[in-house]
């Protein structure tokens, strides 16, 4: 019965915290229409002990098809292995229905990232062409990355590496911020660093 309750309540919190985090983005999309370019930036995350995010993410709009900039690997990330955690990527407002992100999979000691691409609801867990490898690396590095969309299709690169995949670009898009999991939590503090440049084409 306890079990029960919590579980319920967890959800309720869940249910609330989506609408309020839909809300900020519609208010900071917004804001942002008339605004003039943002500045480039560089931004570290902490994933608390039992979190999944950074409890002070910001909201940033993105009127481009494209985004850059580079992701330091902490030691930190290396954590549970068996899914995919997310790091940066381009989403709408629901980033289950199109989006385009870049995850990291630990891999004993090493991070292998991957593209994690939504079409249309479409889930890259089930679908190996929208869930591909962009590369293995051993913290602590570097990597830059670039993210951008033509043709039906979302452009990865990541150092050197490049990857096409198939997908659709939302209308109203926002920069998707680091998150642990999968379902599981995080066990330990970890530190994402990701910085961004933004082409406003």
């Amino acid at each position: 019965m306890r079990s029960r309750v919590k579980g319920g309540a967890k959800n309720q919190l869940y249910q609330t915290s989506m609408r309020a985090f839909t809300l900020f983005i519609l208010i900071g999309l917004l804001l942002g229409c008339n605004s003039d370019p943002m500045p480039d930036m560089e931004r570290t995350f902490i994933i608390q002990s039992g979190d999944h995010c950074d409890k002070l993410q910001p909201i940033l709009p993105l009127h481009a098809r494209e985004l850059e900039g580079s992701i330091y690997l902490d030691q930190s990330m290396v954590a549970q292995e068996g899914f995919i955690s997310k790091i940066v990527g381009i989403s709408g407002i629901d980033n289950h229905k199109n989006s385009a992100r870049i995850g990291w999979v630990t891999r004993g000691d090493l991070i292998e990232l991957v593209s994690y691409v939504y079409v249309e609801g479409h889930c890259p867990q089930s679908d190996s062409e929208l869930r591909q490898s962009l590369g293995l690396y051993s913290p602590p590095v570097e990597v830059s990355y670039k993210i951008s969309y033509s043709d039906h299709t979302w452009h990865f690169q990541l150092n050197e590496n490049m990857l096409d995949v198939p997908g659709k670009m939302p209308a109203v898009r926002y920069i998707s911020m680091p998150w642990y999991g999968g379902h599981p939590s995080a066990p330990h503090d970890i530190k994402v660093q990701v910085s961004y440049k933004f082409n406003q084409l």
